[in-house]
């Protein structure tokens, strides 16, 4: 991947897993409202003496929009097939440079040019 590729693969991620949290926030604040209403109604069923009306209380659950219905998507996207074939094109991309410096010979090759411009030693066959 080129590196401009590799940064807006990465900036999208980053705005995906934002809005996905937002929404995450959102839908488990729903959840926790929603189980404080049933505690409530519980309390007010074992508290009752009259029929009165039980209060009306206000929810903050709501149907997923087709925007968030498409982060999900999106992040399952880059869950499921995008960073499993970056991971694989990275490990690629370092085995192949690993294995290009240990065939180059590398450290063997640093090691007699340093013997020799820094403490002047004459090269030995």
């Amino acid at each position: 991947m080129s590196r401009s590729a590799t940064l807006l693969a990465g900036m999208t991620l980053v705005t995906v897993m934002t809005y996905q949290s937002r929404i995450n926030l959102i839908t488990h604040t729903a959840h926790v409202q929603q189980k404080m209403d049933e505690a409530k109604e519980k309390a007010d069923l074992l508290t009752q003496t009259d029929n009165r009306q039980q209060p009306i209380r206000l929810s903050l659950q709501r149907p997923t929009s087709s925007v968030e219905q498409f982060i999900d998507n999106t992040a399952s996207y880059y869950r499921s097939r995008l960073i499993p074939s970056v991971k694989s094109s990275w490990n690629d991309q370092i085995s192949n440079i690993t294995l290009a410096i240990i065939q180059s010979n590398v450290p063997t090759r640093i090691h007699r040019f340093i013997a020799r411009n820094v403490f002047g030693q004459s090269q030995q066959p």
